[in-house]
């Protein structure tokens, strides 16, 4: 994963769901940052428009995890 300006760039697609659910951990464990809810809905966007996961999938993690 790259950094830039509020925007994430992923080198290697199949490792997103492990991204992801590294993300998740932290966020049980109280990670509630900014950053960490971010680099979680890039990844789920990325997840949705490559058809990895599909829209109901998509706003369960959203909510569950990522609301604001």
């Amino acid at each position: 994963m790259q950094k830039g300006r509020g925007v994430y760039f992923y080198n290697n697609a199949k490792e997103l769901p492990n991204e992801l659910t590294l993300i998740i951990g932290e966020m049980e464990a109280g990670n509630t940052s900014i950053e960490m809810r971010n680099m979680g809905v890039s990844i789920l966007d990325t997840l949705l428009r490559t058809k990895v996961m599909n829209k109901g999938q998509y706003q369960k993690l959203v909510k569950k995890y990522f609301k604001v």
